[in-house]
């Protein structure tokens, strides 16, 4: 079973003073977004919701929303101790990331 996962995530940990859009933003971003994809592997709450500042704000496919990286590991917690989301797998099949200032990034995911 294909899981289609929609995040949208307010990335504040660039800490560097750079171009917004550097690879190495860029390249950090995406990383977030490996470890997101792994947690889904291995149903891993912690790892899922580690790249997640306090003021994060999730958005997922079902339109459940949380704010902050807590409430993010809380419901993955649950989402995956599902039967049907702990039988099955799920794969980022795209990404868009947007840079509102250096510090911050929207990500969108399929």
């Amino acid at each position: 079973m294909r899981l289609q996962w929609l995040f949208v995530a307010l990335l504040l940990f660039l800490q560097q003073p750079v171009m917004a859009q550097s690879a190495a933003d860029r390249e950090a971003v995406a990383a977030a977004i490996r470890r997101w994809d792994q947690a889904w592997q291995v149903k891993d709450p912690i790892l899922g919701a580690q790249d997640y500042s306090d003021d994060a704000q999730w958005v997922n496919a079902s339109g459940i929303q949380r704010s902050g990286g807590r409430a993010i590991e809380d419901t993955l917690r649950k989402v995956f101790a599902l039967p049907f989301v702990a039988a099955g797998t799920s794969e980022t099949a795209g990404e868009e990331i947007r840079f509102l200032r250096e510090d911050v990034a929207v990500v969108s995911t399929r």
